[in-house]
């Protein structure tokens, strides 16, 4: 019988914490450019910007001043 309980131990796997940023991050993204274009990009780009960013506040990703 497979033990069900076991905590994922795969680096590659993204927090539930992670995974909430990343939604929030291509939200942003999105609105910043009009909802126009392909989510999967957002999506992508913001799981980019997350990683690349561990243990930083990226709420507000898409109304930071460039």
């Amino acid at each position: 019988m497979e033990n069900f309980s076991k905590k994922n131990t795969n680096p590659n796997q993204p927090t539930n914490a992670e995974i909430k940023k990343i939604q929030e991050t291509a939200y942003y993204l999105a609105e910043k450019n009009g909802f126009k274009g392909n989510s999967t990009y957002y999506r992508l780009e913001a799981e980019r910007q997350v990683k690349g960013q561990a243990g930083c506040n990226v709420t507000n990703i898409g109304n930071r001043k460039r």
